[in-house]
């Protein structure tokens, strides 16, 4: 019994920390629990709306073609090339779909703890078993009315789609409303299921507050105060610490736990919030400086083969550190090791170290590095860490973030499905429009490339002093450069397809279409979140500024100089740049050194000074790129 008095401190603080760790288990399960139900109803929202998306592309496209049904036998010959094979590849994309989503809802059914991973689904079940059977009869038919591949019946399938289209909208919408109903139900659930965990925590905290008080007055008053506060919700208090006694280690050892926690749900909450990469890599920096000593943050995106990692974003931005690690190659050791074994690796950066990585970190004099993996169905992320500090991180620290790193991929995974929805969308409007123009080649591919590489020059050479460049501005460059003449889907065949010389009138019609480009883009960006509509800067400016003149002569709106937004400008030098270097119906490709003094001679009129000396000073890369995709 003496022994045990004699130690009643530390049997009642091993009891009161056996009951903080089962909390903390119950909260890690819950956690879990709630992140499998974001992770799947994210998946499941994902691919209802793509069936959503399929159907209505089905729907439209019947709806135009018997509008524009063909007048002769080459016009049913043309639409048997084009709209039949789309319609096939419909058909096709809506029965995987279906056939996917169905096999995922069972999946789910057959898991281990149901329990803890989804709730009552029944009804959306139902109503995916009902579009499947109704999509099953509705493909049958469609066939049947089509008839033989090699002469399909299209206007009888394209009649049939009408007919059908809202029928088959009503199951679409029920499968996307029930979809959204269990999305709702699994978020009232976590917050119902959290209110109560609020509570109970803090009943038990102050039930054992007050036993310890009573126990040991004055000297545990600091200590109970401190877990009172903790318990209350204010993660990230410390309990003043110095008097060298038992307690405390114990005091020490709150203060950490509760900065460590605060770290975690202020990280959970955050990235949340991400609206896209950017965003979140802000908040996991903010938050991993809570506990680690981070001077230099970057995330790699590591591409479906494997083949290299490539720098989505840093912090802070550092131009020559994303010159010289935009794209490393996996087989880079440190790589290689940290995405094979999935686990975080921590690393001394020698100054003799040849890797890729590592002599890019030692040109910032980086001195310690964790690499930590976020693996994904198809590629992943890698998160790389590093401190100006030898030896800046500790075992147990590289423990925590193994720890830590599903909350992480979690937030980057949703920010990365959002991006690649719109890039998604993006490249159907860029191939809507190219499609209008099939003598182009590979317009879009070249002219985007010859403009990451003027932009790149311009912000290694520093060309464009004095003008504001965004971070990220050449990777935006290239993904928005194919959207430039978005515009040309507004424009008559008669006009866009004409083989002579426009009439006036045809050329004020024909020069409208940066006006529609911008007008469509706009209307893209409203129909994302607000914080995401800045992502279509970029892509408006271009669209509309495409055909301003440096001079102002121009159109649509004969801005000059600066006025002239630079992305516009660099799209202006780079898509003349290769009508003059390729093959059109009206010309011949022109070599490379006379389009090259066609575009000096216009250097200061057409062009800006600045955007032209970039594409001077870049021309073996220009031509490397003209090498491997020229149309001539």
């Amino acid at each position: 019994m003496r022994i045990l008095l004699a130690y009643r401190l530390r049997l009642l603080l091993f009891g009161g920390m056996a009951g903080l760790m089962l909390l903390t288990l119950g909260a890690v399960l819950y956690s879990y629990r709630a992140l499998h139900l974001g992770q799947r109803d994210t998946e499941m929202l994902e691919q209802v709306r793509n069936i959503e998306a399929l159907a209505g592309e089905l729907s439209r496209h019947g709806n135009h073609y018997l509008m524009n049904a063909p007048r002769d036998y080459p016009e049913y010959e043309r639409d048997r090339q084009m709209y039949y094979v789309t319609l096939s590849q419909q058909v096709v994309d809506i029965s995987t779909e279906l056939g996917e989503l169905t096999a995922y809802l069972r999946q789910q059914q057959n898991r281990p703890w149901p329990q803890l991973t989804i709730t009552e689904d029944k009804g959306l079940e139902g109503e995916i078993d009902r579009l499947g059977r109704f999509w099953n009869s509705y493909r049958d038919e469609l066939q049947a009315k089509l008839g033989d591949p090699g002469e399909p019946r299209l206007e009888w399938g394209a009649q049939y789609i009408v007919a059908q289209q809202a029928q088959l909208q009503r199951l679409v919408t029920q499968a996307t409303d029930g979809a959204a109903q269990v999305i709702n139900r699994h978020l009232l659930e976590v917050r119902q299921v959290g209110q109560w965990g609020i509570l109970t925590l803090a009943g038990l905290g102050a039930l054992g507050i007050s036993l310890l008080y009573r126990m040991f007055f004055t000297r545990l008053a600091l200590t109970i105060q401190g877990c009172r506060q903790i318990a209350l919700g204010h993660f990230g208090y410390h309990i003043p610490d110095g008097h060298g006694d038992e307690l405390s280690a114990l005091d020490g050892a709150v203060n950490e736990l509760s900065t460590r926690v605060a770290t975690v749900f202020s990280l959970f909450d955050k990235i949340q919030q991400g609206a896209d990469l950017r965003a979140t890599t802000v908040f996991v920096q903010e938050a991993l400086r809570e506990f680690l000593p981070v001077d230099w943050l970057a995330l790699y995106e590591i591409d479906e083969n494997c083949g290299d990692a490539l720098l989505r974003e840093m912090l802070p931005t550092n131009e020559a550190m994303e010159g010289m690690g935009a794209v490393v190659p996996l087989t880079d050791e440190w790589l290689c090791e940290a995405m094979t074994r999935r686990q975080p690796l921590l690393y001394n950066v020698m100054p003799t170290a040849t890797d890729p990585l590592a002599r890019v970190l030692n040109t910032q004099d980086l001195h310690s590095v964790i690499l930590l993996p976020l693996p994904l169905d198809q590629g992943g992320f890698l998160l790389v860490i590093a401190s100006r500090q030898a030896d800046g991180f500790l075992g147990e620290q590289v423990e925590l973030l193994k720890n830590l790193s599903v909350v992480i991929a979690h937030g980057f995974e949703k920010s990365a499905l959002t991006e690649r929805m719109l890039l998604a969308t993006i490249n159907g409007l860029s191939k809507l429009a190219e499609s209008r123009d099939p003598e182009t080649g590979d317009h879009l591919v070249r002219m985007s490339l010859y403009s990451a590489a003027i932009a790149g020059e311009m912000i290694r050479s520093r060309l464009a002093a004095g003008e504001v460049i965004p971070s990220g501005f050449v990777r935006d460059l290239l993904r928005f450069a194919p959207m430039h003449d978005i515009g040309k889907v507004g424009i008559p065949d008669s006009i866009l397809l004409k083989p002579g010389k426009l009439s006036d009138e045809e050329r004020q019609e024909m020069n409208l279409h940066p006006i529609i480009g911008g007008e469509v883009l706009r209307t893209c960006a409203l129909q994302l979140p607000e914080r995401a509509r800045k992502v279509f800067r970029i892509a408006i400016e271009i669209a509309e500024g495409h055909h301003e003149r440096f001079d102002g002569t121009g159109y649509p709106h004969g801005l000059k100089g600066s006025e002239i937004p630079l992305s516009a400008r660099i799209i202006a030098v780079a898509d003349v740049f290769d009508a003059l270097t390729s093959k059109r119906p009206y010309k011949e490709a022109w070599p490379l050194p006379q389009a090259i003094d066609a575009i000096k001679a216009q250097s200061d009129r057409h062009f800006d000074p600045a955007v032209v000396a970039a594409l001077m000073r870049n021309l073996p890369e220009i031509r490397r790129i003209y090498d491997k995709h020229k149309h001539i």
